[in-house]
């Protein structure tokens, strides 16, 4: 091909990606936050919404979100808050920017290594328009998906430049982006593998048995050495890396015990699990947000699924000679899953579709490249190739647009997830959580228990209904899910937290601080539960404590009005007036329809001998509530004084 009308190509084939994929996508920029660790990654974040700043790159280096560990991450999150503020159509549209360039790469990388344009073209374009990829690029959360691909691709780009001119200070770059797409999600420990893959074909830097010399299985062997040995820092970065995950999965409790999840349903779930995920790419119809773990052992599944993965193993080696892109594929596909296949046993589903994202480039490298051997001897092989690829690009391109719709909002993502799969108390637990936001507590009340049925140990769960309780006035019995949940998880701050304010609201104040302190054992950082204890502290008059409280209360979060009030009202009792004023002022700028801040500047002014001032407080706060009685007594009284 002339290398004007390539590049020509090339542009064309780059463009015709981009626009797809912005086509299919460009919906997302409508859709909100999901209640599915949206919440603890941005929604509910308090360190990612404050935005770049040292304090909080500083912060993301050891922070551990939803039991992983991955700083670069949590910083491209901060840096759309740092822009964007909390508009979720930008946060999408930035996943999608990442899913654009990761689909640009993986055909600059094929067509690169292989010169094969059109069938760089087909892989990019499957890999761009596929419905199993709309979970990574459509969920928030997924950040980690997009993102880490994203330096994958520039490794193996560099890793290719590498291989045309060797050389320990060209091998850097693969180094620096590995790294970096460790510390975006660590799934992708498997890269030196996938390169040594690589060298096999298209690289073509090992050979293999070849049929004509018996010999040359023992050369091969000798060629695989060296190759190795250039990737073992790769290697080394892999396990570290993954024994840092692994804690940090541990320290959050993330990694099911062999107890729960036995080693032979791990296996057989594996097996079952590499099957399903196939026949997702075939099928993609109803697919999920989460898959429920059957959490038995499924036999004749497992065996029919090892069955048939042993026979396309065993195929493609055996034709690897002739279609060495078989073998690639496959062990692409294979390998890079076994990080996430369900041995190491972190969460409740069985699988997941963004675990597809990168491995199933696998699967697509096969169809790019098998299709055209399939057709080969056809007399109309070229237009054949043509149509075909448009018609399924098209049929994907529908299937990816519906399925993207699914991910508007929570209510209908979680309930096409109970439409498509059984037994899935996640989704109704998230079902439930919609209702209860919109302030609907039965349909919300519904989902819960149903969720409870399902898992009688669910203790998102159960600490949820006994947050609907509450909001139902039913404090007993939102006192008892809330101590059920504690037995389940005695380290679940936020059931400590709750059941301190159903305490509180009962009147039981010293069992209400103990269990705040206890949610500040476990989270030091809990602000809220900080400013709860200093109120029951300062009506047992320990002012200085009290004090304290809010103080760290502020020192975590200096936005928060009721912590700016209350220190205001210890100020006040202990004659520090100025100050009091100060920090009322303060709670009533970041509210000002905050009743109780101007009540208190009315209290603290008419102590200072300021009535005008004082008068002029308790206004606001009748403004705003027209029948607060301390309010209108403390104006009334004011006014009837004989002021000059």
């Amino acid at each position: 091909m002339n290398k004007d009308i390539k590049k020509s190509s090339s542009f064309f084939a780059a463009l015709v990606i981009t626009v797809a994929t912005l086509a299919v996508y460009w919906q997302l920029h409508e859709y909100s936050f999901v209640s599915y660790d949206d919440p603890k990654y941005v929604a509910e974040n308090d360190r990612v919404q404050d935005g770049l700043t040292a304090k909080n790159a500083e912060w993301a280096l050891t922070a551990v979100v939803a039991a992983n560990w991955h700083p670069l991450t949590l910083l491209s999150h901060m840096t759309d808050c740092h822009i964007y503020g909390l508009s979720p159509g930008n946060h999408h549209l930035t996943n999608l920017i990442f899913h654009i360039l990761n689909s640009l790469l993986l055909f600059i990388i094929f067509s690169r290594m292989t010169t094969d344009l059109w069938k760089s073209f087909f892989l990019s374009a499957l890999f761009a328009l596929h419905p199993l990829h709309v979970e990574s690029v459509a969920w928030i959360s997924e950040r980690k998906d997009v993102l880490n691909t994203f330096f994958w691709f520039l490794a193996i780009i560099s890793y290719i430049k590498y291989c045309e001119r060797p050389g320990a200070i060209r091998f850097i770059p693969v180094f620096i982006f590995y790294f970096l797409g460790l510390m975006s999600k660590p799934m992708i420990v498997t890269l030196p593998f996938v390169l040594l893959l690589l060298d096999f074909w298209p690289l073509g830097r090992m050979k293999i048995f070849d049929r004509k010399d018996g010999n040359q299985i023992y050369n091969s062997i000798v060629l695989i050495k060296p190759l190795f040995m250039e990737k073992l820092p790769l290697f080394l970065l892999s396990g570290a890396v993954s024994v840092v995950t692994l804690f940090a999965q541990r320290s959050q409790d993330a990694v099911a015990s062999l107890k729960a999840f036995p080693l032979y349903i791990r296996i057989a779930n594996a097996f079952i699990s590499y099957v399903n995920y196939c026949v997702n790419l075939a099928w993609p119809f109803d697919l999920s947000v989460l898959y429920p773990h059957p959490g038995k052992f499924m036999f004749l599944e497992a065996a029919s699924a090892f069955t048939l993965i042993a026979a396309i193993t065993f195929m493609v080696f055996r034709f690897a000679g002739n279609k060495p892109y078989l073998a690639v594929g496959w062990l692409w596909y294979i390998g890079t899953l076994v990080p996430v296949i369900g041995l190491v046993q972190v969460g409740a589903q069985a699988m997941a579709d963004r675990y597809t994202y990168v491995p199933i480039v696998g699967i697509f490298i096969i169809m790019a490249w098998g299709i055209s051997d399939i057709l080969a001897d056809w007399k109309y092989k070229a237009v054949g190739i043509r149509i075909i690829g448009v018609t399924f690009l098209l049929i994907l391109f529908g299937i990816t647009w519906q399925q993207i719709a699914y991910w508007k909002d929570s209510k209908t993502l979680f309930s096409h997830a109970l439409e498509v799969t059984e037994n899935n108390a996640i989704a109704h637990n998230n079902l439930g959580s919609v209702f209860g936001k919109k302030g609907q507590l039965r349909k919300a009340r519904e989902h819960y228990t149903k969720a409870i049925q399902m898992n009688s140990d669910y203790v998102s769960a159960i600490h949820n209904l006994g947050l609907v309780s509450f909001r139902m006035g039913h404090l007993n019995e939102a006192i008892d899910m809330y101590t059920e949940a504690l037995r389940i998880d005695p380290e679940y701050e936020k059931a400590h937290y709750d059941i301190g304010i159903a305490l509180q609201k009962k009147c039981r104040t010293g069992e209400a601080g103990r269990h705040y302190s206890e949610a500040l054992k476990i989270d030091p950082e809990y602000a809220e539960a900080h400013i709860n204890l200093g109120i029951i502290l300062a009506e047992d008059q320990k002012l200085m404590e009290a004090a304290n409280h809010f103080i760290a209360a502020l020192k975590i979060k200096n936005d928060m009005p009721r912590a700016y009030l209350n220190l205001g009202n210890v100020l006040f009792a202990i004659d520090k007036t100025d100050m009091a004023i100060a920090h009322y002022q303060k709670a009533a700028e970041i509210n000002p329809n905050y009743t109780t801040a101007y009540i208190g500047l009315g209290k603290a002014f008419t102590k200072k001998g300021d009535i005008w001032k004082a008068i002029n407080s308790f206004e606001k706060a009748l403004k705003m509530d027209p029948n607060n009685f301390e309010a209108k007594d403390n104006h009334r009284k004011l006014s009837s004084l004989k002021l000059p």
